[in-house]
Parts: C-alpha cells; structure tokens; sequence
C-alpha cells in the first residue's frame, strides 16, 4: 500500500462525530470484558484441567472479543459516511 491510502484511513477517523466515537467506545470497553473472561477461562484450564471444552471455550470467547472490536471500527466508519451522505 502506498501512503495515500494510509491518509484516506486516517482522514476516516479524524472526521468520525461523537456519537459513532462513543459507540465504538463502548464496544471497545464489551471487547475488553469478552477478552478478559477468555484470558480468566484459559487460566483455570490450565490451572485446574477441568475439561477441554473449556480450552476452546475460552478460545472462541477471546476470538469473539477481537471481532467486536475490529467491527466497531468497521461499522463506525460505514455509519459515518452513510450520515455524511444522506444528511
């Protein structure tokens, strides 16, 4: 990717309102609190050995909390230029 592109990605943040900010805050924050439950789970695999349902549990709910937050980002950025288009 050339430089550019990287600006036009920057531009797209800086030109975000306060509301789609505040959303992909609070999304940031739900991320945060899935991905510290996959770290507590993987700990009491590890720790204690209860089943392996819960290795891939704990996994899966770590997984499940980078995805809420990339989609944040993603979803903020698109709710901005559909505002910015139609209003």
């Amino acid at each position: 990717m050339n430089t550019s592109s990287f600006k036009k990605f920057k531009n797209q943040f800086k030109n975000l309102d306060n509301k789609t900010i505040r959303l992909i805050n609070i999304n940031n924050i739900i991320s945060i609190i899935f991905c510290i439950l996959g770290i507590i789970l993987m700990y009491f695999h590890y720790k204690f050995y209860i089943s392996e349902l819960l290795f891939f549990g704990s996994i899966t709910l770590f997984r499940t909390g980078l995805l809420i937050s990339i989609c944040s980002y993603i979803f903020g950025i698109i709710i901005n230029q559909y505002k910015e288009k139609h209003t």
